[in-house]
């Protein structure tokens, strides 16, 4: 269950803190489930650096899910604004969770 606090949190806010349980390993299932779900809901608010810390993260963690679906088709509407380094560690993030977007691997070179 969401805790009322994450729930009101901007999806930015989340992401920072996603983002620091991945680059220390620290899987919280149900902290992943809350941050995941909250996603879900604003994945269209995520620009640059926060699409690349989301998929970052989740990759490092192994958390798998119908958020990356959604993660795909936004990358895709915002990969002419996004630097090489963020293509790269979004493809390492699709890559751990063995998930294969064709659209988002051939995004900055179609």
């Amino acid at each position: 269950r969401e805790s009322y606090r994450m729930a009101r949190m901007h999806p930015h806010n989340l992401v920072v803190i996603l983002h620091a349980y991945g680059r220390l390993s620290v899987r919280d299932v149900e902290l992943l489930k809350s941050i995941n779900g909250q996603l879900m809901k604003a994945v269209e608010q995520l620009e640059g650096k926060y699409l690349t810390m989301v998929c970052h993260s989740f990759g490092r963690l192994g958390v798998r899910g119908p958020l990356w679906q959604q993660l795909g088709q936004r990358i895709n509407e915002r990969v002419d604004w996004l630097a090489p380094v963020d293509m790269a560690l979004i493809a390492h993030g699709f890559g751990k969770v063995a998930i294969r977007d064709k659209e988002v691997l051939a995004g900055p070179f179609s």
